[in-house]
């Protein structure tokens, strides 16, 4: 039986199953996609595989095939689910699972905890059963003197249990060597950091080949390994899956979908004492500032700025509980030295704005403008950033254009405020300023929120992704979350007219919403 992914590519279903693949390619690229078909072909054939969801985009599988949703509010199933039972019921019964883990506080955690389950289960089911991972840098990033983490561990020794593992990554230069190394095949999608091409070296040896990599186009990908040599590019996810081969086993379907749902959440409420459930729980900022002291602020905006013969002419209207959503990432910034990042957070609005957190305060930063970046303009910032200051010449040079053309692209990411030119000089923009420090104190509660308390619509977390990684390209992302900064709308009546503040619960200072 085989996995079709393009006219001229299959895979042999057994080995997907059960063997050791790395899906690699830059933002883009067209890894996910890829990584899609793979899965929703695997779906198709009633065959079980757990993928890890860092985004929640693959709750799509549901569409196509009996899959079992996990994490999501719209989700089969809760994170408070039995694992040990989900997973068992899962391998009988050829479900796949989809573990949504995008508003997980501690997703490494989290899965390595799920996957430990998976690797005692297996220890005497020893059926077939395929891990994916999304993210991988996140998971088993490349660090050294740290003692070996389960996916490690299955990458090595899973096989024997019938656990196969298929990792995707942006960034090959910042996953496990240990992991990589174990990958017999895989697929190699475009990379420019010239880091990251360095790291595909050793399992695309042919030169070639490697040439290539970087002109690659969206959807197009170099197998390596057992999958071949011969580049493909990837079909649509309508595309059929056909056959069956009596060495895999039949699976049974003596049980319809909703009847096993319903099972396994019977079997979740005995786990609800160990485990909270996050359906209706948000991250947001610790409220360190009492209502009394805002509502008392109130009062002091009324009478600071309007006396009128001892008198306020304003009065407080209403104290009303808002929230400003934002987009937290948790990253590692590289120091220079090998191995080692400074980890840090951004804060991200829905206007593409840096948000920071001052020692006092919370400050709008200016922005870049990425919008509209190309491969050329991204190529042309990994040059100067590497060479830290150059000239139009060496721009022109490196990208085989003309001095004009080079010099037009620089004046480009010059007004998008990328670049910097002084005395026909080229510099990259440092933003690192506009990180937050690392005590940042995001906490977790349960709360409901209406769209009335919310000052504009939540961020998209791809597109802050993707900021970010303009800016910081050889940084790692390791997690994505929407967060809410607590404040309150006070509003202040004189007669007909009325003035609004917006005073926040961490500081208890004035903050422009409109500018955030």
């Amino acid at each position: 039986m085989r996995v079709e992914l393009s006219s001229n590519m299959s895979l042999d279903l057994q080995s997907v199953l059960t063997g050791r693949c790395c899906v690699i390619g830059q933002s883009g690229s067209g890894k996910s996609y890829l990584v899609g078909v793979i899965a929703e072909e695997l779906s198709k054939a009633q065959r079980s595989f757990l993928i890890v969801d860092t985004e929640g985009e693959y709750k799509a599988l549901k569409g196509i095939a009996k899959v079992i949703t996990i994490g999501a509010e719209d989700a089969d199933l809760g994170l408070d689910v039995d694992y040990v039972n989900t997973l068992t019921q899962a391998m009988e019964f050829g479900m796949p699972i989809v573990l949504d883990v995008s508003e997980v506080a501690n997703k490494q955690e989290y899965v390595y905890g799920v996957l430990e389950k998976l690797y005692s289960i297996e220890e005497t089911a020893r059926k077939p059963f395929l891990v994916i991972i999304e993210e991988a840098d996140t998971f088993v990033p490349q660090i050294t003197k740290q003692k070996i983490n389960i996916i490690e561990e299955i990458s090595v020794r899973g096989r024997k249990r019938g656990i196969g593992l298929m990792v995707a990554t942006q960034r090959p230069a910042n996953i496990s060597k240990n992991v990589l190394a174990q990958c017999s095949y895989g697929f190699i999608g475009k990379l420019t950091i010239e880091n990251d091409i360095n790291a595909v070296k050793t399992l695309l040896e042919d030169k070639v080949l490697l040439s290539e990599v970087s002109k690659l186009g969206t959807g197009e990908f170099i197998p390596f390994g057992q999958a071949g040599a011969e580049k493909f590019r990837v079909k649509q996810r309508t595309a059929k899956h056909y056959g069956a081969t009596p060495s895999l086993g039949e699976v049974s379907t003596s049980k319809d979908l909703s009847t096993i749902i319903n099972e396994l959440k019977g079997s979740s409420k005995n786990q609800s004492a160990k485990m909270q459930s996050v359906s209706h729980s948000i991250y947001t900022l610790d409220q360190t500032k009492t209502n009394e002291e805002l509502i008392k602020k109130a009062g002091d905006l009324a009478k600071k700025q309007f006396m009128f013969f001892g008198k306020p002419t304003e009065s407080v209207e209403s104290v009303k509980e808002k929230y400003l959503p934002l987009v937290l990432l948790e990253v590692r910034i590289p120091t220079g030295k090998r191995n080692e990042y400074a980890e840090s957070k951004a804060l991200i609005s829905s206007k593409s704005s840096f948000v920071k957190l001052g020692k006092n305060e919370i400050l709008q930063m200016n922005s870049p403008r990425v919008a509209t970046l190309s491969d050329d303009d991204i190529d042309l910032l990994e040059f100067v950033r590497k060479k830290r200051n150059t000239e139009f010449a060496d721009i022109a040079k490196h990208l085989e254009i003309s001095s004009a053309l080079a010099t037009s692209r620089v004046r480009k990411l010059e007004k998008g405020s990328l670049l910097a030119v002084k005395n026909n000089t080229v510099s990259a923009v440092n933003y690192e300023k506009m990180l937050n420090e690392n005590n940042l104190n995001v906490v977790q509660k349960s709360a409901r929120i209406g769209s009335a308390e919310l000052a504009c619509t939540p961020p998209d977390k791809k597109e802050a992704r993707k900021l970010f990684r303009y800016i910081f390209p050889t940084a790692q992302i390791t997690a994505a979350k929407i967060i809410y900064v607590p404040y309150n709308e006070i509003t202040l009546r004189s007669k007909n007219r009325v003035r609004i503040f917006a005073i926040d619960s961490v500081f208890g200072k004035e903050i422009n919403i409109n500018a955030l």
